[in-house]
């Protein structure tokens, strides 16, 4: 299987992340990170990742479709959110969590339209510059 990490991988785009995501490739437990940081990763898990209302709140937006208006890129926080807990579940193999990010991803898929499109923009607005009269 083809993996970007793989030293025989090649591929142009993942150049740089072979560099940067490798910081994140640890199997290790939590637990041997210790002190501060892993006061920090205990704290960001239970304040932010376990947080239902900000998962919710992050998914509306591809209900409500408000970056038509503004070209705002609110939809974006989604998946900077979710790589960011699945970098944490890697570390912390914490079930809590993973049931978490479980249930964001079916939330936000019963949000697919008949086409499969999924957005947090009007369908006029894919691939365009906003325009403030063009929401559905």
């Amino acid at each position: 299987m083809n993996y970007y990490l793989d030293k025989e991988y090649n591929n142009e785009i993942y150049k740089y992340r072979k560099e940067t995501d490798l910081l994140f490739e640890s199997q290790g437990n939590i637990k041997s990170l210790g002190g501060n940081i892993l006061k920090s990763v205990n704290f960001v898990i239970k304040h932010q990742l376990l947080n239902q209302e900000l998962w919710d709140t992050f998914i509306e937006q591809f209900s409500f479709k408000d970056d038509s208006l503004d070209g705002g890129w609110r939809g974006e926080y989604f998946g900077k959110m979710m790589r960011g807990a699945s970098y944490v579940y890697k570390v912390s193999n914490n079930e809590v969590l993973y049931e978490t990010l479980k249930n964001a991803c079916l939330n936000l898929i019963k949000l697919q339209a008949e086409n499969g499109r999924l957005s947090y923009t009007s369908k006029f607005n894919t691939l365009t510059k906003s325009k403030k009269n063009d929401i559905l």
